[in-house]
């Protein structure tokens, strides 16, 4: 079963700094491991993301230095949409159809 942890962004604006600090330290994990709940509740979740993805791999230098990047496409996350609180499909997932199901 995989593990699923309520992920919340406090500054919008800084979006990618905050997922790559969140995720970060499940980058060692096994792929698609662990659902990140954006959307909802644990209880009730409608969007989430599942991480880490497949292109995640570590990056092994010749010459590491201070600013190198030691893994690569660490923001590798499958969108996953909650229907009646079960996993749905995320072939044929949009945000569109997500929030038009809102509004009615």
């Amino acid at each position: 079963m995989t593990k699923k942890i309520l992920l919340k962004i406090h500054n919008p604006e800084k979006i990618y700094n905050e997922l790559a600090a969140i995720l970060c330290p499940y980058k060692e994990c096994s792929p698609g491991s662990i659902i990140f709940i954006v959307e909802g509740s644990i209880a009730n979740p409608r969007v989430g993301i599942r991480y880490p993805g497949y292109k995640l791999k570590h990056r092994t230098l010749k010459r590491p230095n201070k600013n190198s990047a030691l893994w690569a496409n660490l923001l590798d996350f499958e969108v996953v949409p909650f229907e009646h609180r079960k996993e749905g499909s995320s072939v044929s997932f949009t945000y569109g159809a997500s929030f038009h199901s809102l509004a009615y």
